[in-house]
């Protein structure tokens, strides 16, 4: 009531009825300021007239006064106009109460609507916070198994990799003399090759010196293919004709001695050159025997394969380091969630025991004033409204 007394001394002094002016009425009297007090008051008294109020409730208690029975015309007319201020002052304070009253009805049933309201939203937002809670959560266990997938086959690859360089280590000795076998038989070859090809451009000198049309080595083999027909010869007439063809071919080979001379330098060259090759394949086959040509590739291979699972298991993490946030978020947005959805349920439950507190004084004025209505008595305007809020 004390606040209502204040807004009534403000009214009296023609002083707006705000809440800077009612916290200086009433720390003047001495109390405290309620701060939610003083705003429920000054929302309640908004568009509310207190002047008409008053004189509505001083109305209403002339009509009352009205039907009480005479005063003794003994008393004094000083006592009497006192008494009949302080009836008026107290029916206008009632009055002004009754609208204060009535107004705090429909501001806190509004305001639990209100509360009630964003306690079904904050409720739906908690709900589509847990389903992407569990989908961040199914997410980021999904990318965590998968990085651990990736991780288990690297090892795997890692251990095979190890094992080849452990077989290689123990082949590189004999690998290694057989590297430097080959590599002086190579060595051996390059020289042969270039000894061969000098042969041959003196053999294309000397045949052009000799103008050589036939080659000297086929034709030696023609001449001792002669030779022997003339040995097994019977005829001498065939005797004499085979005589004079080698004596033509002799007189031929003759001119082409160096040429002879060149041709069998040049077939041994050739056959050490076969040979050396020979060899060369022979290292090449033994240096594979101890490799081995599929354990190369594998590792080969491997290493590769390393490479991209790495990389795979790189995106892995980062994307289950993107859900793990996602999922961080989500939670700490569920806990504000959580606390706004408690302390509006704590509001409201507390507006909602503020306005049965305020509907039993309701219904209980809503008594006085059925009772009036059967003695046939005016109702004034806060009669009709405290009705209309006891029928709500």
């Amino acid at each position: 009531m004390e606040y209502v007394y204040a807004a009534m001394v403000l009214h009296s002094a023609h002083k707006e009825v705000n809440e800077g002016n009612l916290k200086k009425v009433i720390e003047a009297a001495g109390s405290k300021a309620d701060e939610g007090k003083v705003k429920a008051l000054v929302a309640a008294l908004e568009g509310v007239n207190i002047e008409n109020a008053i004189k509505e409730a001083q109305a209403a208690s002339v009509v009352i006064s009205a039907e009480k029975p005479a005063e003794k015309k003994e008393e004094k007319k000083e006592e009497k106009a006192a008494e009949e201020k302080m009836e008026k002052a107290a029916a206008g304070l009632g009055a002004l109460f009754g609208w204060f009253l009535i107004k705090m009805f429909f501001f806190r049933r509004e305001k639990k609507e209100e509360l009630i309201g964003k306690y079904i939203d904050n409720q739906n937002k908690i709900d589509l916070l847990l389903s992407s809670i569990e989908n961040f959560d199914k997410q980021k266990e999904y990318w965590f198994k998968r990085k651990e997938d990736f991780k288990v086959e690297i090892n795997s690859l890692v251990k095979d990799i190890k094992e080849f360089k452990f077989n290689r280590d123990k082949v590189n000795a004999p690998l290694e003399d057989l590297k430097q076998q080959k590599n002086k038989n190579n060595s051996e070859l390059k020289s042969l090759l270039k000894r061969l090809r000098n042969l041959n451009e003196d053999k294309s000198r000397v045949l052009k010196e000799y103008d050589v049309k036939i080659n000297p080595q086929k034709l030696q083999e023609r001449i001792n293919y002669l030779e022997k027909q003339v040995e097994t010869e019977t005829s001498f007439k065939r005797e004499k004709v085979l005589m004079v063809e080698i004596r033509k071919l002799k007189g031929m080979f003759n001119g082409a001695g160096p040429l002879l001379d060149l041709e069998k330098k040049i077939d041994a060259v050739r056959r050490e050159v076969a040979e050396a090759r020979k060899k060369e394949d022979e290292f090449h086959n033994k240096m594979q025997d101890l490799v081995g040509d599929k354990s190369y590739s594998d590792f080969i291979e491997s290493s590769k394969k390393i490479i991209e699972l790495k990389k795979m298991q790189e995106e892995a993490f980062q994307n289950f380091i993107n859900n793990k946030d996602l999922y961080l978020k989500a939670r700490h947005n569920l806990k504000i969630r959580i606390e706004n959805v408690s302390a509006l349920k704590n509001k409201v439950d507390r507006e909602k025991e503020i306005s049965d507190k305020e509907k039993v004084l309701i219904n209980k004025k809503a008594i006085e004033i059925e009772e009036k209505l059967r003695r046939e008595k005016k109702l004034t305007t806060e009669d009709i409204i405290t009705l209309g809020a006891k029928e709500r």
